[in-house]
C-alpha cells in the first residue's frame, strides 16, 4: 500500500512539475517573441508608430502576449481581447518550421530553446504580428465597441488592420526587395510571407475597390463581420424593443444602462470613423501611387506581366483622380505604356508554350490594361484572344461549377463572366 501510495505521489509530482515547466516555458516563450518582433518591426517607421500608440493606450496595451493556441478556422493568428494575447495557430507554425502535424507544447518547446527559430518566426511572421496589434490597439481605444459589437466583428477595423500591414510590408520591401521578387516569380514561399505579400498585391489606387476587397472577405465568405453602421442600427433596434418590456417588469435601470452603452457605442463610431477617414485622407493617395510603381517595376523586372499590367497600366487608368503626387503619375503612364509592350511581345513569342490557364490570364490583363488606359489593343494578341475566348469560357465555367471553396469559386465566375462577353471596353 506505502508503495503505491509512493508511486502515485511520484506520478503526480512528475505531471505538476511537468505542467508547471510547460506553463513558465510558454509565458517565457511569450516574453521572448515579444522583444523579438518589436525589435524587428520597430525597423520601420510603420511599425515605430503602432508602438508609440500601443505605449500611449495604457498599462493593458503594454502587457499583450504572445500564445501559441488554435485560433478561427483557417486563421494563422488572431487577437482575443480576453486574454489580452496575439494567438498563434499551431497548425501553420508547424508547417513553418517543418514540423507536420507537431502541438502548441512542442512548439513552444522549440521556441523557448532556440533563438534561431524565434529569430526565424520574428522576421517572417512580423506583419502578420503587427496586424494582430492593430487590432489590440483597436480593442483599447474602443473598448464599447469591441465588446458590444452584436452578432458580429467590426469591419472596419480590417481595414486599418491591412493598410497598416500593407504599408510596413511595403517599407520592408523598399529595403529588401528579393522575397517580393522571388514571390511575383513564382518562387517558394512560406504561410506568413504568402499572408503579407497577398494582401500588399492587393492595393490599388481606387480606394472603395480595396476596400470592397476587404469587404467580401470578411462580411460575405468568413462571415461574422458587419459595419459601423449596422451594428449601431442593430443596437439601437435592440435596446428600443426593450424598453416597454423593462419598464413593465421593473428593470428600468437595466434599460438605462443599456441606452448608456448605445451611446458609448456611438461615440466611439464617430472617434473611429473620424480616425479612418483622416488616416485614408492623409496616407492613402501617395502611399498607393508609390507603392505600385514599386511592385510594378519588381513585376516587369521577373516578367510578371498579369501583376504589370495590373499595377502599372492598370493604376494609370485612375492615377488623375487619386490624388497622387504628379511624379509618380508621370513614372506610371511610362512604366504602363512599357508594360503593355512588353507583355504584347511576351505574349506573341511564348503563346504556343503557355497552357489555358497562364495564355487567358495574361490575354485579359493585356485586353484590361489597353482599355483602361485608350491604348490600342495589339493585333497579334487580339487574334488570339477572339480564338481562345470560348475555351476560356467554357474552362472556367466548368471550374466554378465544381468548386466547393467559395472564393476559387467566385474567381473562377469571374472569369467565365469576363470571356462571356465580347471585347472590354474603358
Amino acid at each position: 500500500m506505502g508503495m503505491k501510495c509512493t508511486a502515485l505521489a511520484a506520478a503526480l509530482l512528475f505531471f505538476v512539475c511537468g505542467s508547471v515547466r510547460a506553463q513558465t516555458h510558454a509565458a517565457a516563450v511569450s516574453r521572448l517573441l515579444s522583444r523579438d518582433f518589436e525589435k524587428a518591426i520597430k525597423r520601420f517607421p510603420t511599425g515605430r508608430e503602432v508602438y508609440a500608440r500601443l505605449e500611449k493606450a495604457g498599462p493593458r496595451a503594454k502587457a499583450v502576449r504572445i500564445s501559441i493556441l488554435p485560433g478561427p478556422a483557417g486563421g494563422i493568428a488572431s487577437f482575443d481581447a480576453v486574454e489580452n494575447a496575439v494567438r498563434f495557430d499551431p497548425v501553420p507554425m508547424s508547417g513553418f518550421f517543418g514540423m507536420k502535424g507537431a502541438g502548441a507544447q512542442e512548439l513552444v518547446e522549440l521556441l523557448y530553446r532556440d533563438p534561431k527559430a524565434r529569430s526565424a518566426l520574428a522576421g517572417r511572421a512580423d506583419a502578420t504580428y503587427l496586424h494582430e496589434l492593430v487590432h489590440a490597439l483597436q480593442s483599447y481605444l474602443y473598448p464599447n465597441y469591441r465588446s458590444d459589437v452584436p452578432r458580429g466583428a467590426p469591419l472596419e477595423f480590417e481595414y486599418e488592420a491591412y493598410l497598416t500591414g500593407a504599408m510596413y510590408t511595403h517599407e520592408k520591401m523598399r529595403k529588401s526587395p528579393e522575397p517580393l521578387k522571388k514571390y511575383l516569380a513564382g518562387g517558394g514561399y512560406d504561410v506568413y510571407s504568402f499572408a503579407a505579400l497577398s494582401g500588399y498585391l492587393s492595393l490599388s489606387l481606387d480606394l472603395d475597390a480595396y476596400k470592397e476587397n476587404i469587404r467580401k472577405k470578411y462580411e460575405e465568405e468568413l462571415g461574422g463581420f458587419i459595419s459601423l453602421e449596422k451594428a449601431e442600427k442593430i443596437r439601437k433596434n435592440s435596446v428600443e424593443e426593450s424598453k416597454i418590456i423593462a419598464y413593465a417588469s421593473g428593470r428600468g435601470r437595466e434599460y438605462a444602462a443599456n441606452k448608456a452603452r448605445l451611446s458609448g457605442v456611438r461615440r466611439e463610431k464617430e472617434a473611429y470613423v473620424g480616425f479612418l477617414e483622416d488616416f485614408y485622407r492623409r496616407r492613402w493617395p501617395a502611399f498607393s501611387a508609390e507603392a505600385l510603381l514599386f511592385i510594378g517595376t519588381a513585376a516587369l523586372e521577373v516578367k510578371n506581366y498579369p501583376v504589370a499590367l495590373e499595377c502599372l497600366a492598370g493604376a494609370d487608368a485612375s492615377a488623375v483622380k487619386s490624388g497622387a503626387p504628379p511624379e509618380e503619375l508621370k513614372k506610371m503612364k511610362e512604366k504602363g505604356a512599357l508594360a503593355i509592350l512588353e507583355s504584347a511581345a511576351f505574349i506573341k513569342d511564348k503563346a504556343g508554350a503557355m497552357g489555358l490557364p497562364e495564355l487567358s490570364r495574361h490575354l485579359r490583363a493585356l485586353e484590361r490594361a489597353c482599355a483602361n488606359t485608350g491604348r490600342p489593343f495589339p493585333a497579334a494578341p487580339a487574334a488570339l484572344l477572339s480564338e481562345i475566348r470560348p475555351r476560356a469560357l467554357k474552362y472556367y465555367s466548368g471550374l466554378a461549377a465544381a468548386e466547393k471553396d467559395p472564393a476559387k469559386a467566385a474567381y473562377y465566375r469571374d472569369n467565365a463572366d469576363y470571356f462571356s462577353r465580347g471585347a472590354e471596353r474603358p
